[in-house]
């Protein structure tokens, strides 16, 4: 019952912790097979998926977002690409890279440096919740740890429709929200969300789609945070949307969990191999995710800044920024915000 590192979450965060750990014994305990349950549209920046060396999750490659604001649209021609990616694929050899055990049960609480499953106790001293939005471990500390105000919302469907660009409606069927739709070459991933946290949406994503003859077929989706929380609370780390770390105003949280999840890999291996100790692993990784506050700050101001305007100023904005200078400018800081750690097949690192 005694591992080097526990990981509460087996989706993006908690297997990139776990890809970057290669020397000790670690736990990794979901309720669920790692990749059997999407929660998003799963669509990220195509450098991402290659930097991991996971190209055979890629489903379709983007080079152009569209965004329809009312009757106009604005065309953004994308100097990184984009694409839609295979979940279950991508999770799956994540695992499998990774030499994490992985048990198959349900997170309660933490005690101590004792984590709290349906299976039993399992103690570690390096401990990390990447357990979602709900951040299990962290709520069981602080009962106040997960504010709901700093959520959005969305649902999404799965249905037979093709595209070749993804693309955005913005504030038409969700009150301070956006409808997308992401190709996923014979299929489309389409959906509705809010950024203020409304949860009655399905009746706005129905009306969305009878503009294209389509009904709903199965619903999956929830809350994602739009606000940065603590990295650390006592013992533990967090990483992914258990400590906020999805980019308000694009909703994106692949990048930024994979980008966390590497570096709480990374210094809880430098506290297996005995370099630091935990009270210092903690401290490093604080500072690291306060390194990002700024641009996670700025973006949040954007979020503000889109939900209280009309949509004549949307589009007008959204005019400005699709210009091509400006437009490659915002692209390469977007992409410097979470660049990822090389992954290397024979690394013994």
């Amino acid at each position: 019952m005694d591992y080097d590192c526990i990981i509460a979450g087996g989706s993006f965060a908690g297997l990139a912790a776990a890809d970057q750990i290669k020397r000790g014994r670690v736990l990794l305990i979901d309720s669920k097979e790692p990749g059997t349950f999407p929660r998003s549209a799963c669509g990220t920046l195509l450098p991402t998926v290659e930097e991991l060396g996971l190209e055979e999750s890629i489903i379709q490659i983007f080079k152009t977002i569209i965004v329809h604001i009312g009757s106009r649209k604005v065309v953004f021609n994308l100097p990184y690409p984009f694409c839609t990616i295979d979940y279950k694929k991508f999770c799956g050899v994540l695992l499998k890279r990774s030499r994490a055990e992985f048990l198959k049960t349900a997170v309660r609480g933490i005690r101590g440096d004792k984590v709290i499953t349906d299976r039993g106790e399992f103690s570690s001293k390096c401990i990390i919740d990447a357990s979602g939005w709900k951040a299990v471990l962290a709520s069981s500390l602080r009962k106040d740890f997960v504010r709901k105000e700093d959520l959005s919302f969305g649902i999404e469907t799965v249905l037979d429709y093709t595209g070749d660009s993804l693309y955005f409606w913005w504030n038409g069927f969700a009150d301070k929200g956006v409808t997308w739709l992401f190709p996923c070459k014979g299929q489309s991933r389409i959906g509705i969300g809010s950024y203020v946290g409304r949860t009655r949406l399905k009746e706005g994503l129905e009306g969305f789609l009878k503009q294209f003859d389509l009904e709903i077929d199965g619903l999956h989706g929830g809350f994602f945070p739009h606000r940065l929380r603590e990295p650390t609370v006592d013992n533990i780390f967090l990483a992914g949307d258990s400590a906020g770390q999805c980019l308000p105003f694009t909703g994106e949280g692949i990048r930024t969990a994979l980008h966390f999840g590497q570096e709480c890999g990374i210094i809880v291996q430098r506290i297996i191999d005995g370099k630091i100790n935990r009270k210092q692993g903690l401290a490093h990784y604080r500072a690291f995710v306060r390194g990002h506050k700024g641009a996670f700050r700025h973006m949040e101001k954007g979020q503000k800044f889109l939900i209280s305007i009309p949509n004549f100023w949307v589009w007008f904005f959204s005019g400005l920024l699709s210009r091509q200078i400006i437009f490659r400018w915002l692209m390469r800081k977007y992409r410097d915000l979470a660049r990822l750690v090389q992954w290397e097949e024979n690394s013994s690192d």
